[in-house]
């Protein structure tokens, strides 16, 4: 009874909710929705006019007597061109590869054939790319069909020679086809135990080369020498490989092998920190080693590499001196390297720096190990110059990041001036600002400023007293009078 009379409530209390509102919106014009009252039979007249061709949404939702929503539902139309009904695909158009400059197109028939010409292609894959497009001039989807364009007569194809070698490549032999069959006579006595590979490929008469392949073997017998360790090497990160010798007694087997962690290279220099008092440069990294081992006939292991380890990891810059007028060649400092520079001066001196190769690292510290700021400018030529204020007696360069293709670099400072690269010529003061030059002379004198390339830039007398010149960034060669040429740097 008590289940009956709820039921009846429940029934009474739900008659009494009915749908009221429907609201409705085109795409995504929610806030411009339309409503009106709902009924159990509703048709609604919807104006699609100002809507573009397409495909667009019709979004929808009810209340009821109680205000209470329901979730929004979509329904996808389709607005279409009455004046296209009999819309049809009317033109084609295609071309080789990526050449769409040189298309072809023309009517498209219910049934047609493409001549497509490829005499002047190139042996090899090549791509047709197809187009078509309707009575309106609408355009389809590229449909993409590769072909193949054969080379030279394909018809000599007979097998004459072969080219294989054991293990090295680098120790291949030429072989060669008698009777369509191929005897090899491999001499394997040489060889350690274990397994080793045979690789080989074929040429026939047009001198085509296959594919290498390789064959495996075991050689079970022990050979002289092949069952020795004679030495192992050892690297950290991407560093250099040391090798170690191993005395006679221990060319049984690689056990209790203790290396030293010293000479790491590190992975990465960002974060470094620099220690003026030591001279020294130290930073934070994940380090790992690998180990391989050599028997007597020189071959090696599977090399093993360990987990990564932390560390910090200090770096000598290996600091050259480097002082007013010098120059200083070294090896570019790539990956996890850095070189040091060590200028001596007077607290106060302007110093420029300039760095035959641009895009590198270079950081600036006093004698107490803080950061100098510099002003950096690339030269036209391609080197960078660095000007800066020395703080103390001592002033430390440190120069990283270069490429692994460069070899070398230089770098050169001027100390007192603030651009000149050789010591001045007495009674003529040279004074740089960015891209400008100052000559100053206590005469009157033919002056002459000529770039590294020899070009003649300016040719002209200058009265005593001080001349100007805006020049671009670069080093140049610049005489007055008499006097000996003078190597100046306008950063």
């Amino acid at each position: 009874m008590l289940v009956a009379l709820l039921l009846c409530l429940s029934q009474t209390m739900w008659a009494q909710v009915q749908p009221a509102t429907l609201e409705y919106w085109l795409d995504d014009q929610f806030a411009s929705r339309q409503s009106r009252a709902a009924g159990a039979a509703l048709q609604q007249t919807i104006d699609v006019s100002q809507l573009r061709l397409g495909i667009h949404a019709l979004g929808m939702r009810v209340s009821d007597t109680r205000g209470r929503w329901s979730a929004p539902f979509v329904r996808f139309f389709l607005k279409s061109d009455p004046t296209v009904a009999a819309n049809g695909l009317a033109t084609y158009e295609y071309w080789i590869d990526d050449n769409r400059g040189t298309a072809v197109s023309g009517p498209l028939q219910p049934a047609m054939t493409l001549d497509v010409d490829v005499a002047a292609l190139r042996p090899g894959m090549h791509r047709l790319q197809l187009k078509v497009s309707d009575s309106q001039g609408r355009q389809g989807q590229t449909v993409n069909r590769f072909f193949l364009v054969p080379g030279e007569d394909l018809s000599r194809q007979q097998l004459t020679a072969v080219r294989y070698w054991i293990d090295d490549f680098g120790k291949a032999q030429q072989g060669a086809f008698a009777d369509g069959s191929l005897l090899l006579d491999i001499d394997v006595s040489q060889l350690c135990k274990g397994v080793h590979t045979l690789g080989y490929q074929v040429a026939d008469e047009g001198g085509r080369m296959s594919a290498p392949r390789l064959l495996y073997f075991v050689v079970p017998d022990l050979e002289s020498g092949c069952d020795q360790l004679t030495a192992y090497e050892y690297w950290f990160n991407h560093g250099p490989r040391l090798r170690v010798e191993l005395p006679a007694a221990s060319q049984q087997e690689l056990t209790d092998v203790v290396i030293e962690v010293k000479d790491v290279l590190p992975n990465q220099l960002d974060g470094y920190r620099f220690n003026a008092a030591s001279e020294m440069v130290s930073v934070d990294d994940q380090v790992f080693f690998g180990l391989q081992a050599f028997n007597g006939a020189g071959i090696g292991s599977q090399a093993v590499l360990s987990e990564e380890f932390p560390m910090t990891v200090p770096v000598d810059p290996h600091f050259l001196p480097l002082n007013d007028g010098e120059q200083q060649t070294f090896d570019a400092p790539t990956r996890g390297k850095m070189q040091g520079l060590k200028t001596t001066t007077a607290a106060g001196d302007s110093l420029v720096y300039y760095l035959s190769v641009a895009g590198l690292h270079a950081d600036f510290y006093d004698a107490n190990g803080s950061v100098i700021k510099a002003e950096r400018s690339t030269l036209d030529e391609g080197g960078e110059v660095f000007v800066l204020k020395s703080t103390t007696a001592t002033t430390y360069a440190l120069v990283y990041g270069a490429s692994r293709a460069l070899k070398k670099l230089t770098a050169t400072v001027s100390v007192g001036g603030l651009s000149t690269v050789a010591s001045m010529t007495t009674g003529i003061d040279f004074r740089t600002a960015r891209h400008r030059l100052s000559i100053e002379t206590d005469a009157d004198a033919e002056l002459t400023i000529t770039n590294t390339a020899g070009q003649v830039l300016v040719r002209q007398s200058i009265g005593r007293g001080s001349t100007s010149f805006t020049l671009p960034a670069g080093i140049y060669l610049v005489g007055v009078g008499r006097s000996s040429i003078t190597k100046v740097l306008v950063p």
